[in-house]
C-alpha cells in the first residue's frame, strides 16, 4: 500500500462510511476499509440474500454494521445528516497513480 493511500485512510478515521448499494464494488470496497479499522455501514435496499451469505459474514467479521430494507440509514437518524438521491464520489487526485 502507498503512503498517499495510508494517508488517505488515516483521514476517514472517526467518520462514518456507508457503501449505499452492496453490488460486487462496494463489498470489496466496504471490507478492504473495515480490514483498516475504520467504522463501516453496508446499505442496501435489498436482503442479505442479494448480498449473499459469504459476504455478509465476512463484512461483519471486520465489524461491518448492516442497515438493509426500508430502513438502509436507520444507522445515520439524529446525525444531522442528509441524504440527496444520488451522489457520486471520485478518488482524489492524490490516489491516482
Amino acid at each position: 500500500m502507498t503512503e498517499k493511500v495510508k494517508e488517505y485512510i488515516a483521514s476517514l478515521r472517526g467518520k462514518k462510511i456507508a457503501f449505499v448499494g452492496m453490488g460486487v464494488a462496494n463489498a470489496p470496497s466496504a471490507l478492504f476499509l473495515a480490514r483498516h479499522g475504520l467504522q463501516v455501514y453496508a446499505c442496501d435496499s435489498r436482503d442479505e440474500s442479494y448480498i449473499g451469505k459469504k459476504t455478509c459474514e465476512e463484512l461483519r467479521a471486520c465489524g461491518v454494521q448492516f442497515s438493509l430494507g426500508q430502513g438502509l440509514f436507520a444507522h445515520f437518524a439524529g446525525d444531522g445528516h442528509r441524504f440527496p438521491q444520488q451522489r457520486h464520489f471520485a478518488v482524489p487526485k492524490s490516489l491516482d497513480r
